[in-house]
C-alpha cells in the first residue's frame, strides 16, 4: 500500500506530467474507456485505464462538477493515465483507473455528501461488476484516491470529513472544489485553483481554503494563472 511520502510523490509527478509533452519521454498509453456514461440507481459514471499495464492497484475516484457529467472528463482522464504510465512502467503502481461520478445526473448541482458517498462506496464493494479488469481484486490490495471538481469538490470532502466512505482513501485531489467545507483533512492531498476568482468560484473558498485545512506535512496547492475577468 502507498505511504503517505508515495502518494504525495505520485501526485507532484503527476503533475509534472500532466505539462509535459507526451513526446518527451511519456509514452501514450492505450486507453480503454466507457463509450458513454454508464448508468446505475447511484447515478453516472465512466471509468479510464491502460490496458497494457493496468493491475487495478490504484483507483482515483473523481466526482463531476457543477453542470458536468461523468462523460465531461475524457482529457483529463486520459492525461491522468498517460502520466501514471510514464512515471511508473516499472513500478508497481504502473497503472491507475480513473473513475469520474456523477451523483445527480441532469442537475446542476453536486455538492451532497451522501450522494457522493453512496456511488464511489457502490462501485468501490462492486468492483469486478463494474470495472472487469478489477476481477479478483480485493478492495483492501487497491489504494483508492478520492477528489471532485467544483461542486463535487464539496461534496467529496464533506463525505471524507463526515465519514460516510466504505473504505480509507490514500490521497484527495481537489478540482477547484467550491464551497471547501470547515474541518481537517488528514489524509495527502493535491490542491488545483485559480490564481483569480473564476466562474463565480471565489478562490479563497475553494483550492486555497482546502490546502490550508489539509495536514502541513501532506499537502500539494497548485495555482494556476488566470487572466482577470
Amino acid at each position: 500500500m502507498m505511504t503517505p511520502t508515495t502518494v504525495l510523490r505520485f501526485f507532484l509527478v503527476g503533475v509534472l506530467l500532466f505539462h509535459a509533452n507526451n513526446n518527451n519521454g511519456v509514452v501514450e498509453a492505450e486507453i480503454v474507456t466507457t463509450e458513454k456514461s454508464l448508468k446505475i440507481k447511484e447515478g453516472g459514471f465512466n471509468y479510464y485505464y491502460d490496458h497494457t499495464t493496468m493491475t487495478c492497484k490504484t483507483i482515483f475516484f473523481l466526482g463531476a462538477g457543477t453542470a458536468m457529467r461523468a462523460d465531461s472528463y475524457q482529457n483529463i482522464s486520459t492525461e491522468i493515465v498517460n502520466a501514471v504510465k510514464g512515471e511508473g512502467e516499472d513500478t508497481d503502481n504502473a497503472g491507475i483507473i480513473v473513475i469520474v461520478v456523477d451523483d445527480h445526473p441532469g442537475f446542476i448541482t453536486k455538492q451532497n455528501p451522501k450522494k457522493y458517498a453512496a456511488i464511489v462506496n457502490e462501485i468501490a464493494k462492486n468492483l469486478s461488476t463494474y470495472i472487469p479488469v478489477c476481477g479478483g481484486s480485493s478492495l483492501e490490495e487497491i489504494d483508492i484516491l478520492i477528489g471532485g471538481h467544483s461542486a463535487s469538490g464539496q461534496g467529496s470532502i464533506k463525505a471524507l470529513l463526515q465519514n460516510r466512505l466504505a473504505f480509507i482513501p490514500v490521497g484527495y485531489i481537489g478540482l477547484s472544489p467550491f464551497v471547501v467545507p470547515k474541518g481537517t483533512i488528514d489524509i495527502p492531498s493535491l490542491m488545483w485553483g485559480f490564481s483569480r476568482t473564476s466562474c463565480l468560484v471565489v478562490k479563497d473558498w475553494a483550492a486555497l481554503r482546502g490546502y490550508k485545512i489539509s495536514n502541513p506535512t501532506q499537502r500539494v496547492f497548485l495555482s494556476v494563472p488566470n487572466r482577470q475577468p
